[in-house]
């Protein structure tokens, strides 16, 4: 029992996480891949405009690990996803910016830019190493612009936020990140990025999967867009715990959703009822502290037990996954193994919802947000022989879903790729 548990905790850190070269003595490298790499940058304006594809990076588990799949479609895929032109990664993580594939190796710490040609193949660019930084395993990438970008995180030998060009592909910087360190805690976890005013911010939560706990507050994580002399600091809050999700509104407001690591140590940890039920969170724009006076409780909204996850759909509108209330508790090992979650649109303005029609009830597998051309693409699992099977919803502004398409393995990321 107690394996089952670790396991399925071990599943539920990893969902979270966003994230041979000669090296010279900084640790950073820029490596010309054979056949003389991808195009570089070009000039996208006028008639020689590149053509824009769609992106995608897929995550299949495997009894090492896990592997990522990456592609490039003429247009966001309709059945079944073929894989059979797609490159084989190791594990490896995924962003798009600018056209391109930037692939971040959790094991040697560098990033590889791909571009795609006219064959929809994908194209070996040159490289960047951040080793000697230590900045190795599970962490996020924030493209500020298209010369400056973050790689963040609080896996690695060192805590800093890296400042590279992910034009040039060169390491321009560092800034401290002595804010992320937690030693009541085993594993950080970081959420996606966000451009928030001033700041890059991204959700921070920390985990002990042994000792079954999770950090009792909402915490978020801000850095300076434009310079690197300030360091990283935290955004707390106590009105809800395990902070993931963050995304910025039309008004320039930032929102951050905590469900106690989706749910399950509200349920299931240590002391569970010190944790706070999932909620949303408000930063005003041009503030730096959360807004005392606005507070959703999500699972009052929808009348559940618990809250797996909270996605923006547009608006103040939030895909919200709670767990039914009333009758038996289900085992702590069926929690993300069944497919117990239902699917409810929140209006944060009004703390109000109603349920999504057009998702099934689905397992809480993965917090991965997917949009593309601002449209929330959401993944329902279910398991073949222990792969998890995906079937891909879109979730329109209206609040509703149609199914797009499915896939063995589960969407990493998606975004627009230019042919080049």
């Amino acid at each position: 029992m107690k394996t089952k548990i670790l396991l399925l905790l071990a599943t539920l850190a990893l969902s979270v996480q966003t994230g041979c070269d000669d090296d010279d003595s900084d640790g950073t490298t820029m490596d010309a891949a054979g056949g003389g790499g991808d195009a570089g940058p070009v000039d996208d304006a006028g008639p020689g405009k590149a053509e824009e594809v769609i992106g995608f990076a897929i995550r299949v588990r495997n009894p090492e690990g896990r592997n990522i799949y990456l592609g490039a479609f003429p247009e966001v895929p309709e059945g079944e996803l073929d894989r059979s032109k797609m490159i084989e990664l190791a594990n490896n993580d995924v962003d798009f910016n600018d056209g391109y594939a930037y692939d971040f190796s959790r094991e040697t710490g560098t990033y590889t830019r791909y571009s795609v040609d006219a064959d929809l193949q994908m194209v070996e660019g040159p490289k960047l190493s951040l080793a000697n930084l230590g900045l190795t395993g599970g962490r996020g990438t924030a493209f500020v612009s298209n010369t400056r970008a973050y790689n963040y995180g609080t896996s690695g030998a060192s805590l800093v936020v890296a400042v590279f060009d992910p034009t040039a592909m060169e390491l321009t910087g560092t800034i401290p990140a002595d804010a992320l360190a937690n030693d009541d805690f085993a594993l950080g976890i970081v959420g996606k990025p966000a451009i928030f005013g001033d700041y890059v911010a991204f959700a921070v939560d920390w985990l002990d999967r042994a000792n079954l706990r999770t950090y009792d507050k909402a915490a978020v994580a801000l850095v300076k867009k434009d310079s690197d002399d300030e360091p990283v600091f935290l955004v707390e809050d106590d009105r809800c715990a395990g902070a993931y999700e963050t995304f910025v509104d039309a008004s320039g407001d930032l929102y951050a959703m905590g469900t106690a690591s989706g749910g399950y140590f509200g349920l299931y940890g240590v002391e569970p009822a010190d944790l706070p039920p999932a909620c949303a969170l408000r930063i005003k724009a041009g503030e730096t502290t959360f807004d005392p006076d606005f507070y959703v409780d999500l699972e009052a909204a929808t009348g559940t037990r618990a809250v797996y996850g909270a996605w923006h759909i547009a608006g103040h509108d939030m895909l919200v996954m709670g767990l039914q209330d009333g009758g038996d508790l289900p085992a702590a090992e069926d929690y993300l193994a069944e497919a117990l979650f239902e699917a409810y649109v929140v209006d944060l303005d009004t703390g109000t919802s109603r349920r999504l029609e057009g998702i099934p009830a689905a397992q809480g597998m993965s917090f991965r947000e997917h949009f593309l051309d601002g449209t929330l693409y959401y993944q329902v699992y279910t398991t073949v022989e222990g792969t998890p099977s995906v079937d891909v919803y879109r979730v329109d502004a209206d609040g509703t879903a149609t199914k797009q398409f499915s896939t063995l393995g589960d969407p990493w990321s998606l975004g627009t790729l230019k042919v080049r």
